[in-house]
């Protein structure tokens, strides 16, 4: 599946919601869509100054908090989760979620999860 058939267009959304991560290598966006394909919430990856370290908040994990605090699952029912990764040479490239976002993915009740992989494609 291509990108743009996915955003329907809207990449210029999508580079413009990524650049909002205050990551400096890899920018990563996670977009949930209601099961009609329309655009319910975003969030992007956060680096995280804490009292003696920085730790990263993914962008899974910022996008459930998102849903939560909506109450998308029981609002909206199936959701859609898309995760892509801006690289620094400026192109999209693989965002397959890791272990950790995945299981949290999941116990939200989200079971389709579609990434960008290197060649800019959705699986």
């Amino acid at each position: 599946m291509n990108l743009n058939d996915i955003l329907k267009g809207k990449t210029t959304f999508a580079r413009r919601k990524i650049l909002w991560s205050n990551v400096k290598k890899s920018k990563h966006l996670a977009i949930a869509f209601r099961k009609n394909g329309s655009f319910l919430a975003s969030a992007t990856n956060q680096l995280i100054q804490g009292h003696k370290d920085k730790f990263s908040l993914h962008a899974e994990e910022a996008l459930i908090f998102k849903l939560k605090k909506i109450k998308a699952k029981e609002r909206f029912g199936p959701l859609t989760v898309l995760i892509m990764r801006w690289s620094p040479s400026a192109k999209w490239t693989l965002s397959r979620p890791c272990k950790a976002c995945q299981k949290l993915l999941e116990e939200y009740g989200i079971h389709t999860i579609l990434f960008t992989t290197n060649e800019g494609n959705i699986t």
